[in-house]
């Protein structure tokens, strides 16, 4: 104990800018109690005891900054320590991309899905299950986890992830010839984030993808009604062979 305190008090004299060796022992000498001779309130003498007062305060400085290194440690060991709950966030949306690219469907899945139930106010996971159930081909589900991503990415003003899960929607979209339209109004929508955003997209290159979807709707209504023509004339055609073949089977008849 006498150890420990002899440091504290070596420790207290750097603090206050007292030097080291036989002359901090001289000096900090005065932190023993002094007795000096006084009288109670009946004349009796007594005894009360100072201390030198630079001392002191040195003392008081050190108290001080231990306590707050104590409270410190303190705050330190009662947070809780991530990296021994298991992969963070981050590594478990990165290991989903990785899988998926490798083509490795249900891992994919389960690692964006594991993410996603860590951290479910966060884009990223939903970018990534869209993708998979895209290429699974469910685009009901895919629409679903587009629309998440792009809706808690503007929440969260993290503009990539908003790109990737309007891009995203576009895609299921022009998939179906049947949602052309819907595939035209999320093109717009799209480039009106890309003029917004023009460091995260390229209005230019949606505004190409635009005409080309304009192009695409043109030629699905003229093949449609190329078609219906076609169509028209099949029946036609049969109902004149049948005219015909009545009208042969009637004179044969005769």
């Amino acid at each position: 104990m006498a150890e420990v305190l002899q440091a504290l008090i070596e420790r207290a004299a750097e603090l206050g800018g007292v030097s080291g060796g036989a002359e901090t022992r001289t000096q900090w000498a005065g932190i023993r109690r002094w007795p000096v001779q006084t009288a109670n309130a009946v004349g009796h003498p007594t005894r009360k005891f100072t201390v030198h007062g630079e001392p002191i305060r040195a003392m008081l400085r050190l108290v001080k900054t231990l306590c707050t290194f104590a409270a410190l440690a303190l705050i330190l060991l009662a947070s809780p320590v991530s990296a021994q709950d298991g992969p963070s966030y981050l590594e478990q949306v990165q290991d989903a991309r990785q899988r998926l690219v490798a083509g490795q469907l249900t891992g994919a899945e389960t690692a964006a899905r594991a993410a996603a139930e860590a951290s479910p106010n966060d884009p990223q996971a939903h970018c990534v299950l869209g993708d998979i159930r895209r290429i699974q081909g469910n685009a009901s589900e895919a629409l679903e986890h587009y629309q998440r991503c792009a809706v808690l990415a503007e929440a969260a003003s993290k503009r990539r992830e908003q790109a990737r899960g309007l891009i995203g929607q576009q895609r299921v979209f022009l998939a179906d010839p049947e949602r052309r339209d819907d595939a035209r109004r999320m093109t717009t929508e799209l480039l009106r984030f890309a003029e917004a955003n023009p460091e995260i997209l390229s209005a230019e290159d949606v505004r190409t993808r635009l005409q080309t979807i304009e192009l695409i709707t043109e030629r699905d209504a003229v093949s449609a009604e190329v078609r219906q023509r076609r169509e028209a004339r099949a029946a036609e055609n049969a109902a004149e062979g049948a005219e015909k073949a009545s009208a042969a089977a009637s004179i044969k008849a005769r």
